[in-house]
């Protein structure tokens, strides 16, 4: 059932990317390490072109295999009324009743295992999810094993190839744009859960397309991937400013502030992985704008809004109001030890912060700079989240798929446990229904930054994607490097880059 010469080549392919892997991952929202960035995919169906185009309107994203079953695109990111308030009050209590019935599941009689990464994020997710089942199910489970994005990876290049899913753990921690890549890498290795009892229509319209593949369900969606920045308000006060000062900036304003506040405090205003392009990226998306064409292959050269937003990068960091550091941990301690004034990502950046507890109170969150040169440009974009996928590995799947049921895939209860964990913001429509998540939190001075965030998911505009959309991030991140710190020459930089990663690109 396996093509192996397909898997070699795919093998051969991206493992030679994956040593740039660890260097080009995201920092931006360095909380959700690199979930916050890769690809995601059309269907080897043999209708998805060479590039593996996958389009999103208005945000939504649709699969190429998937979109000729479509009989129309539909908007993405509808407002939360599209879940009828019957269907939100349900989603109050323990999801287990939306599947099959809980009490005739007995725990998993050996603990399921799983692999993750984000201490402080997706593995505090599922040891609190773990603690929630246990309430019910005692006996249940989890045998956590800390992988990064890029071992887990490996893994699944090393099992498809080799045809042997025994190398691969129960469960799966996935970056969202990678998550159809690797179902259609080897769709054998994963299970299907369309019939798992998860109503997947109850998700954020854009991760629920992400975790599908010819109309099946392989992922348990968990946490939208929304951009947002957030300031040290003490910090701002020294300078004369408050949050709202910051609030809906263009770069260009942004930089100002930055000067002003580098000149007081002495302190950059955020950290971002030298040689990265996640923060490039999210400012192209949230110009609409994208580095791929319509047909999903690398358009770096004649993109003048990529050149707009690298020029913005490099003023900012000449200025000294954006700190390059060496990696992901880096960005976080930096936060943690006060070394710059804020942070701007996606999908775990609260998490990040929140790990400061004793500036507990210190920080409030806004809405990130946008590009002055576009009529389509806004202050909103998606630095992308992460999914749970049950590989075919898993001998106790009706436990498994239990837990999922009553965890992330149902229970509005257990998200609002998980709140002030993780700060993780859900795909879950019912949880836009819940009073907790509209409630003031301490840490943000009272501000209700998840009702915010929420709001902001609404606004993020579609770009064009592909499935090989992490290699092209990569050549992206190896050119910003060179024209930013090594001084090249911003065309032949993004030539080379551009030619990379259209090779690359080949499926």
């Amino acid at each position: 059932m396996r093509n192996r010469e397909h898997f070699h080549r795919i093998f051969a392919t991206v493992t030679a990317g994956l040593c740039l892997a660890a260097l080009l991952a995201g920092c931006a929202g360095a909380g959700a390490g690199a979930g916050t960035g890769t690809a995601s995919g059309a269907a080897g169906s043999g209708t998805a072109n060479p590039a593996g185009t996958v389009q999103e309107a208005d945000g939504e994203v649709i699969e190429a295999a998937d979109a000729a079953a479509e009989t129309q695109v539909e908007t993405a990111r509808e407002p939360s009324t599209e879940t009828a308030p019957e269907t939100a009050a349900e989603g109050t209590a323990d999801g287990a009743e939306t599947g099959a019935d809980a009490e005739m599941i007995g725990p998993a009689p050996e603990p399921l295992t799983v692999w993750a990464w984000g201490e402080d994020y997706a593995i505090a997710a599922i040891r609190e999810a773990e603690k929630f089942y246990r309430t019910d199910h005692p006996g249940f489970a989890l045998e956590i094993t800390e992988k990064s994005a890029d071992s887990i990876e490996t893994a699944l290049l090393h099992a498809a190839a080799a045809g042997d899913s025994s190398l691969l753990p129960d469960i799966l921690l996935l970056p969202d744009r990678d998550f159809t890549r690797y179902v259609i890498m080897d769709p054998t290795l994963f299970t299907d859960l369309t019939r798992s009892g998860i109503d997947f229509d109850q998700f954020e319209r854009p991760k629920m397309r992400r975790i599908r593949l010819n109309g099946a369900f392989y992922g348990v969606p968990f946490d939208l991937g929304t951009v947002c920045a957030t300031y040290r308000t003490d910090l701002l006060r020294q300078a004369g400013l408050a949050i709202d000062d910051m609030t809906d900036l263009t770069w260009e304003e942004w930089l100002q502030k930055g000067l002003r506040l580098k000149e007081v405090t002495g302190l950059p205003l955020i950290a971002v992985k030298e040689g990265d392009a996640e923060l490039l990226l999210m400012m192209m998306q949230s110009m609409g704008a994208s580095v791929l064409d319509k047909d999903g292959n690398p358009d770096f050269q004649s993109s003048e809004e990529l050149r707009t937003c690298i020029r913005l990068y490099q003023e900012a960091v000449r200025a000294g109001v954006i700190l390059q550091v060496s990696g992901d941990s880096r960005c976080r301690s930096a936060v943690k030890n006060g070394e710059v004034i804020g942070a701007i990502g996606g999908a775990g950046t609260l998490s990040m912060v929140m790990q400061a507890q004793d500036q507990s109170g210190l920080w409030a969150v806004t809405n990130m700079p946008r590009v002055d040169t576009s009529e389509g440009s806004s202050y909103y974009a998606d630095g992308g989240g992460v999914s749970w996928a049950i590989t075919v590995q898993c001998e106790q799947l009706s436990a498994a798929e239990d837990f999922f049921r009553s965890t992330f895939g149902g229970s509005v209860r257990f998200y609002e446990t998980l709140l002030p964990v993780t700060g993780a913001i859900p795909a879950y429509l019912p949880c836009r229904e819940s009073t907790v998540f509209g409630m003031p939190r301490e840490f943000f001075g009272g501000q209700s930054v998840y009702s915010l965030l929420m709001d902001f998911s609404e606004r993020v505009p579609g770009v064009h994607t592909s499935r090989y959309e992490r290699e092209v991030r990569q050549e992206l991140g190896k050119a910003l490097h060179e024209i930013v710190d090594e001084g090249a020459d911003t065309a032949s930089a993004l030539e080379a880059a551009q030619t990379a990663a259209a090779f690359k690109a080949v499926p």
